[in-house]
């Protein structure tokens, strides 16, 4: 099964830093990026394809911790990453339980590619 994504960040370095490990993969494709939940969540409306999201946890319009609008989105696989600066701690239990990763700040491409291989593995199984 292939993976779309899409990058939801509002800082350009951190967007680009991630696209970039994307576009050095096979096996996932770059659906859609964006600056804000509301965009992720028209993206997501518009294109069923996506099933991964790398999101950073402070968007503006919202922050993750409000992201419950894509609970919408349940009945298709949608695997959410987190991508955060704050220390795990800083997340809400209730923010890290609905997401299928956190990579922190900067992001490491070994640990991006853990992350993308976890969910090729349990995509493949569905």
């Amino acid at each position: 099964m292939p993976l779309y994504c899409l990058i939801a960040d509002d800082e350009p370095l951190a967007r680009e830093l991630i696209q970039s490990y994307v576009e050095r993969l096979s096996g996932i494709e770059l659906a859609g990026v964006c600056t804000n939940l509301l965009d992720v969540y028209d993206h997501l409306m518009a294109n069923p394809a996506i099933n991964v999201v790398f999101m950073d946890v402070e968007l503006p319009v919202y922050t993750a911790h409000d992201w419950t609008a894509l609970a919408d989105f349940n009945d298709r696989m949608l695997w959410v990453v987190l991508v955060t600066a704050y220390p795990p701690a800083y997340l809400p239990a209730q923010t890290t339980d609905m997401a299928f990763a956190v990579l922190n700040k900067p992001v490491s491409f070994e640990r991006f590619c853990h992350v993308v291989d976890q969910i090729h593995d349990l995509a493949a199984k569905k």
